[in-house]
């Protein structure tokens, strides 16, 4: 096949490659309008009948002919007898001999033949004309209109009963890798689970396609040359999902060149660069990186762009607002990067953090709140445009955590989400970060982990910000203790000798000073962001023996051996306290659903959670 291949062009030149490449037909269906939600309509929609369909009292009263209330007055009532009036309720017909009608509230009833009225009444007031709201004939809808709820109302009102709408775009979903087993298969040794597609599903459903996810694709290039060619015949997009980078088992852009036209391989994004844009009989093949961000993020670059397309719509952009940097952003050059990041209102001001790189890719992508997308590096401090992908009124009510890490901490989070509305995103960094984010004003709170002594936490405190105000609220004590898997033993060695040259220590950033201090250390040091994270990694071999926690080595299945208690608690301005964030938070840690879970994990001790434990000098809860 004949392929002119342009490399890595910007997202929106290779959106337009894509579009001028293809020809989009769509048919047309008509559908029941009760059925019609959110279906975008294929040519514009007329009334058939008038709506109210004959003149309607507008008020509950008596209709009348003006003529005969003339000379009605407060001084000179008049009355009506017989004939002259009717009873009427909101949306009744208006009898052909009257034309207005009287409130009800305006009306005296002397008995049931007559009534007196103060003041005439006005011809057709409080009377709602034929073809008033809808006029027989009118343009109802025009085409290429995502119909809402209130739309289905005004067809139906207009006498339409079935509405012509654009067929659905049909798109194959084909995920590939011989690794791949279904979500809900049971793991073996070097399997993993596909679940790609089931986003790849939810999105475009949302977009207004219809996906059809095909049976997982080995890496054999015949396997696949067959699925994309099927596909292209009965579909109307189709979406290979991994196996379009460079790798020994990527068999993507090959294919796609055997069997049509490619016309874009890699973009200049990152993540996302590794996209092939294809066309095969026609129609059009989106080969996308098997990456969840990569993948996610390239999707609705040009899978959204083609739905739009195919109903002739623009895109919605997505909300956008500015930020305050709070860390400076490192890229590098010749590409557009999008950045995670998290944000929340603190102190009166949007600010915004990229989200930790060790943190999950899956897990970041829901726990981000939006994008920095930028070519260049960023200086802490500079207001930049932010792209959400939560509403700017969830931030508003985010508060931001930053300091050590505690899985209980995720638990209370809930807890609190679900008394007050109120949501947590928290960043896991060590004790002395923690502390400095929370005195430069970056975060609501820090989580500290310390000893428990008074002047140790007052003393660290005062280093970072020299000022009074501030309290440390009561979390909760944990077991702190060498993490291990079952029956664990090197070379004769246990925990007893975490350090020998032989074994991997994983760790997570705290107050022990455990960082390598030495560069042969760092060869069999594996730092990790979480207690969960590092639990893991001991449970799947990549690690030995590590420093944790009661709860996390239950959690992962290993064994624990407690060596010394530890207290974690809660950082932050009295202010906050006093005005945002203390009764919520307070209601929450002693709340029973936290206690229950605490017990569940063990190691914990909850005695006098969501109590002051320290506060700077002269300052009394509930006493400023």
């Amino acid at each position: 096949m004949h392929n002119q291949i342009r490399e890595e062009p910007l997202i929106e030149e290779a959106v337009h490659i894509l579009l001028q490449a293809v020809t989009l037909q769509p048919d047309v269906e008509n559908v029941r309008v009760k059925e019609a939600l959110g279906r975008v309509t294929a040519e514009p929609i007329f009334a058939k009948r008038s709506m109210p369909p004959f003149p309607a009292a507008a008020m509950d009263g008596i209709a009348v002919n003006a003529r005969d209330t003339y000379g009605a007055t407060e001084e000179s009532p008049l009355r009506l007898h017989g004939d002259q009036f009717v009873f009427i309720n909101t949306g009744d017909p208006v009898p052909r001999r009257t034309n207005a009608v009287v409130m009800i509230e305006k009306v005296h009833v002397v008995d049931s033949h007559t009534v007196e009225i103060t003041e005439p009444a006005v011809p057709w007031k409080h009377v709602r004309h034929t073809g008033e709201d809808i006029a027989k004939g009118e343009m109802l809808i025009s085409a290429c209109q995502s119909l809402r709820p209130a739309d289905l109302g005004v067809l139906l009102a207009g006498g339409i009963q079935k509405v012509p709408v654009w067929h659905k775009p049909r798109v194959a979903v084909i995920p590939t890798g011989s690794e791949m087993v279904p979500p809900e298969q049971e793991l073996a040794g070097g399997e993993l689970p596909e679940f790609n597609s089931a986003v790849f599903e939810a999105y475009l459903k949302e977009w207004g396609a219809e996906p059809n996810v095909e049976q997982i694709v080995p890496d054999e290039p015949a396997s696949l040359a067959k699925a994309v060619r099927q596909a292209a015949q009965t579909h109307d997009i189709v979406i290979i999902n991994a196996g379009s980078s460079a790798g020994s088992k990527d068999f993507t852009p090959r294919v796609l060149k055997e069997l049509g036209t490619v016309l874009v391989h890699g973009v200049a994004a990152r993540p996302g660069k590794p996209v092939v844009l294809a066309v095969v009989d026609g129609t059009p093949v989106l080969g996308l990186p098997g990456y969840p961000v990569s993948a996610y993020l390239s999707l609705e670059w040009f899978a959204l762009p083609l739905i739009r397309a195919w109903y002739n719509q623009p895109i919605a952009e997505r909300e956008t607002i500015h930020v305050q940097l709070t860390h400076p952003v490192q890229v590098k050059s010749g590409a557009e990067h999008f950045v995670r990041m998290r944000a929340g209102k603190v102190g009166g001001q949007m600010k915004a953090a990229p989200v930790s790189k060790g943190a999950g890719a899956t897990l970041s992508l829901i726990r981000s709140d939006g994008w920095l997308r930028t070519s260049s590096g960023i200086r802490a401090g500079e207001q930049v445009p932010f792209v959400l992908s939560r509403s700017q009124n969830e931030l508003q009510h985010q508060w931001l955590l930053t300091g050590n890490d505690d899985p209980l901490l995720d638990v209370w989070g809930s807890l609190l989400k679900q008394r007050s509305g109120r949501r947590l995103s928290r960043e896991s960094t060590s004790r002395s970060e923690g502390i400095r984010a929370w005195a430069r004003g970056e975060c609501h709170v820090a989580c500290i982990l310390w000893s428990g002594e008074d002047e140790e936490l007052s003393s660290l405190v005062a280093q970072e910000k020299p000022v009074q105000d501030w309290l440390l609220l009561k979390g909760f004590q944990r077991q702190q203790g060498w993490m291990k898997a079952g029956g664990y033993s090197r070379n004769g060695a246990g925990v007893r000798d975490a350090h020998h040259k032989d074994q991997t220590w994983v760790y997570v950033a705290d107050v022990d000073g455990n960082e390598p201090k030495q560069a042969s250390e760092s060869d069999r040091r594996l730092k990790l962001p979480s207690l969960l994270k590092a639990a893991a990694a001991i449970a799947g071999g990549t690690a030995d023996v590590g420093i944790g926690t009661q709860a996390a080595a239950k959690l992962a299945g290993l064994d624990f051996v407690p060596l010394y208690p530890a207290r974690l608690d809660l950082l932050m301005t009295v202010s906050f306290y006093e005005k945002e964030g203390g009764r919520a938070m307070v209601e929450a840690f002693q709340s029973p659903g936290l206690n229950k879970r605490a017990m569940e994990w063990g190691g914990y001790n909850l005695n006098d959670v969501g109590s002051i434990l320290l506060s700077g000098r002269g300052w009394e809860p509930g006493n400023r």
